[in-house]
């Protein structure tokens, strides 16, 4: 009760038998244990006289039993700790406790005092002291004490089933700011709704700064970095570094043979002069994935052609000209050896066989020598006999060789 309340009857039965039961209000002798507090009249009426607790008891034929009292004081005030809430479609939850401000300044609990009223039963209902989301919108709860009243904002949601992001790791550079990442919410109907402006986030470290959608980075560290939304969570690994001013990747270019692999190097310095290895943290793009193909800092031929690997890190870039090639299998002379009179030109070709099976006429591009070169001289395939006697030819491309062996007469 509050001490301006009006008073309050209260009844006392009897059982006769299970079902059975008998009015004895009038009969029995009513008492308060404090009468400051509150006193009770013989009929059962009890009425508020100051601030406190007592006990009014009921007395019967030798039977008795007894109810506490307390009287409040005026409020100047009334409020609950949060004036919005979320639901879902089912849930019920307790109403919010209300704490009251007495004309005293003393802060005390008054939820039992107050009524609570929905502005959209078929959204939210309340029934014995809590309340029950019915399906999706919105409703405000009131609570009103003695023509004070706060509202409660209550939104009904689907059920969630769990965060995503098309990232888990996030790189900061110290005194500089990111943006915070995406997140999405799936919702157990399958329903898919992006929320990352809703999102609740803390961090492990003050050395990470959460201000107006960004990170911000402190010093350097590694952070967690986690954000709440509708009772799920997401973490990201957050790793603080100071700014790099150079990037310096090893090999600039790369020659692959179909189905070879190689990794990429790539060292970052720092302001101070000190070096770290990036090449698997790197952000690697390729351009053409049907020419070669990347996991990690790996690079993997896959059919011949050229294309460009381009990595970023803290806004800096490095590229990689890849080339792949066939690898060769074989090279085949079109004569092993030839019988010729002296001051003669005679010409032999070169084809070389690759593992795709392509045959190419490499005669113009590979080296040719001669062992004597007094008997028989050699130029782009090419023969020409000087003297009696034998000189053994040979045409060499990409690290194979083939002969011919020449006799002159």
């Amino acid at each position: 009760l509050q001490l301006q309340d009006a008073p309050v009857q209260i009844t006392a039965t009897v059982s006769d038998t299970a079902d059975d039961s008998t009015d004895i209000t009038s009969q029995a002798e009513w008492t308060s244990s404090n009468v400051f507090v509150a006193t009770v009249s013989s009929s059962g009426l009890i009425s508020p006289k100051a601030a406190g607790t007592t006990r009014i008891t009921a007395t019967y034929k030798g039977l008795s039993r007894d109810i506490n009292v307390t009287v409040y004081g005026a409020m100047k005030s009334i409020s609950v700790e949060k004036t919005t809430q979320d639901g879902f479609v089912g849930e019920e939850q307790v109403l919010p406790a209300v704490t009251g401000i007495a004309l005293n300044g003393d802060s005390m609990n008054i939820s039992k005092l107050v009524r609570w009223t929905s502005s959209d039963e078929q959204i939210v209902s309340i029934k014995d002291g809590k309340w029950k989301a019915l399906k999706l919108g919105e409703a405000t709860l009131t609570v009103t004490l003695g023509g004070r009243q706060v509202d409660v904002k209550v939104t009904v949601h689907d059920k969630p089933l769990a965060l995503l992001s098309d990232v888990s790791t996030i790189s900061v550079v110290t005194g500089k700011e990111v943006r915070l990442p995406e997140v999405t919410v799936i919702y157990e109907n399958g329903l898919e709704e992006r929320v990352s402006d809703r999102i609740e986030w803390s961090v492990s470290s003050p050395n990470l700064l959460v201000r107006d959608g960004n990170l911000r980075g402190l010093i350097a560290s590694r952070v967690t970095l986690t954000g709440t939304y509708l009772g799920k969570k997401i973490a990201f690994r957050v790793t603080i570094e100071e700014e790099i001013v150079k990037l310096t990747v090893e090999p600039a270019a790369l020659e692959l043979n179909i189905g070879r692999s190689k990794s990429v190097k790539v060292t970052g310095t720092y302001k101070n002069g000190k070096t770290v290895s990036l090449g698997s943290k790197m952000n690697w793009t390729i351009a053409n994935d049907k020419v070669a193909t990347l996991r990690g800092n790996s690079v993997r031929a896959v059919d011949e052609g050229t294309t460009v690997l381009v990595g970023t890190y803290q806004d800096k870039t490095v590229s990689v000209t890849i080339k792949v090639i066939p690898k060769l299998k074989k090279l085949t002379i079109s004569n092993s050896s030839l019988r010729l009179g002296i001051g003669v030109n005679d010409s032999v070709k070169v084809q070389a066989e690759y593992d795709t099976g392509k045959l190419v006429d490499v005669t113009s591009s590979a080296v040719w020598t001669s062992s004597n070169e007094k008997v028989a001289q050699v130029s782009g395939g090419t023969i020409t006999t000087k003297a009696k006697g034998s000189a053994t030819i040979r045409a060499r491309f990409d690290g194979k060789t083939v002969t011919v062996r020449v006799t002159v007469k």
